[in-house]
């Protein structure tokens, strides 16, 4: 074998094709709704359950995001040549580059608590995090936020560089996955990529906040406006619920979508192998 490192090529575009990667997200998705949210349903799932283990429910789930992530590229890889998603498609991680997938999901971890603690450091506001200053309850938190433009800022911050991460961390995965790459080799060139499309990536991220917090918003807003209290809930959730479903589906195809435009631009689909 070669001792040469491999390069990995990928391809910068302008600002608008992030709203692209989530409109053809939304073509792919749609091909095949059911089964998209059976797979989406199944991923939460074991997330959730993953996350829950006591004392290291968050580092686990972290550390095997990337692992299951994988789950949800396979089936969008297999979309793409005409096999509808299965719930199959989620054990697909847990048998390729396995530890390559680990170290991925550990390098996510940690850049995900350095984002949150780093940023609330650098706002000076790292007693909001915990001890017996943190909020306790919900309404709490809103009056801190409401009332100090710093936590705002260290707030808003660790959720656009945790945003980043996240892409980063998809695209590192399906770097692994469909490319062979190493652990190292996937963050490096994910993060490469992503530096080079910020502007994609910022556009991206917008239309994200648009479509998932923006549009809920306003809709229950004009709901409330016109429809009774007794009713108002069960509207608001007949409506939210399965637009939120809908959006979240949409979010996680786009980072397939997104992989597969940057890093692979104006390829041809490779044919299906049996046992996909």
């Amino acid at each position: 074998m070669s001792d040469i490192p491999r390069e990995f090529v990928f391809t910068r575009y302008p600002a608008r094709q992030g709203a692209v990667w989530l409109r053809m997200a939304y073509v792919l998705f749609g091909k095949h709704r059911a089964p998209w949210v059976v797979v989406f349903v199944g991923y939460s799932l074991i997330t959730s359950v993953a996350s829950f283990v006591p004392y290291i429910g968050g580092p686990l789930a972290a550390v095997a995001h990337p692992l299951l992530a994988v789950g949800i590229l396979a089936a969008a890889w297999n979309e793409e040549r005409g096999v509808p998603p299965a719930l199959r498609h989620l054990l697909q991680g847990f048998h390729s580059n396995v530890w390559a997938l680990i170290g991925v999901g550990a390098a996510f971890f940690l850049a995900m608590t350095l984002a949150v603690y780093g940023s609330f450091f650098i706002f000076g506001q790292m007693q909001e995090l915990g001890g017996a200053n943190a909020p306790k309850t919900h309404e709490e938190l809103i009056a801190r936020l409401t009332a100090n433009p710093r936590l705002q800022l260290a707030l808003l911050l660790s959720i656009v560089v945790s945003a980043v991460i996240w892409v980063i961390s998809w695209w590192a995965a399906a770097l692994v996955v469909f490319q062979d790459a190493t652990a190292g080799a996937a963050i490096a060139t994910g993060l490469r990529a992503a530096m080079a499309n910020w502007r994609a990536i910022a556009v991206y991220l917008l239309a994200l906040a648009m479509y998932g917090g923006f549009v809920p918003l306003a809709i229950s807003v004009i709901v409330a406006l016109v429809v009774p209290p007794p009713v108002l809930y069960v509207l608001v959730l007949a409506l939210i619920l399965p637009y939120i479903l809908m959006f979240a589906v949409t979010m996680y195809v786009s980072y397939y979508v997104s992989y597969r435009d940057v890093f692979h631009a104006n390829e041809t689909l490779a044919p299906l192998s049996r046992g996909q």
